[in-house]
C-alpha cells in the first residue's frame, strides 16, 4: 500500500502555518467604555426608533419638482383650502437653468442668422453663376459646385432653425 505523502506534508504545513499565526497575534485586554451608557431618569421609559405618526389620517404631500424647501407656508393643526401653497421650493436651481436656457435659446438664434446669411450669400452666388453659364463662360463643374454649395447652404438654415426652436421649447 502506498501512503499519500504529498497531502500529509499539505496537512502538515497547515496545521503549522495555523498554529504560527494564532501564537504571534497579539492579546488585547478588555477596556471599560470611556463613558456609561445612556440612563433613563424615568422609572418606566419606552426606547424606540422608527416614525411617529399623527392620531388622525397621514398625509402625503410633494411636487414634481425637485428641490429644497424654502418655506413653509401653513402651520400644523391648519384648515387649508384645496389649491392652497403648502411650502415653497427654493427657486435659484431654476432660475439658473432657465438663465443658461436662455443664453443658449439667443446663441441658436444667432446661427440661425448667420445660417440664413450664408443661405442668401450661396443664393446670390447661385444666380450669379448661372447667368454666366448662360454665356458659356464658366466651367460646368462651377455650376454644379455652386449648387451644391447652396444645397449646403440650405440645410444648415434648416438645421440652425431646427437647434433654436429646441432651444426655445427648453426655455418654456
Amino acid at each position: 500500500m502506498k501512503i499519500p505523502v504529498l497531502p500529509l506534508l499539505a496537512v502538515a504545513a497547515l496545521g503549522f502555518a495555523v498554529i504560527s499565526i494564532s501564537r504571534t497575534q497579539p492579546v488585547h485586554p478588555l477596556a471599560d467604555p470611556p463613558s456609561a451608557p445612556p440612563v433613563s431618569p424615568y422609572a418606566h421609559a419606552i426606547g424606540a426608533v422608527g416614525l411617529v405618526e399623527p392620531p388622525g389620517e397621514a398625509i402625503a404631500i410633494g411636487t414634481h419638482l425637485a428641490g429644497v424647501v424654502e418655506r413653509v407656508e401653513v402651520a400644523a393643526g391648519q384648515t387649508v383650502a384645496a389649491g392652497a401653497p403648502l411650502f415653497r421650493i427654493d427657486p435659484r436651481p431654476y432660475a439658473s437653468t432657465l438663465a443658461v436656457r436662455e443664453a443658449a435659446a439667443k446663441a441658436a438664434e444667432a446661427a440661425v442668422r448667420t445660417a440664413q446669411a450664408l443661405l442668401a450669400d450661396a443664393k446670390a452666388q447661385q444666380a450669379h453663376v448661372q447667368k454666366l453659364a448662360d454665356q458659356r463662360s464658366i466651367a460646368t463643374e462651377e455650376v454644379i459646385r455652386r449648387r451644391y454649395a447652396l444645397d449646403e447652404a440650405g440645410a444648415r438654415y434648416d438645421e440652425a432653425r431646427a437647434v433654436a426652436e429646441r432651444a426655445q421649447a427648453e426655455v418654456r
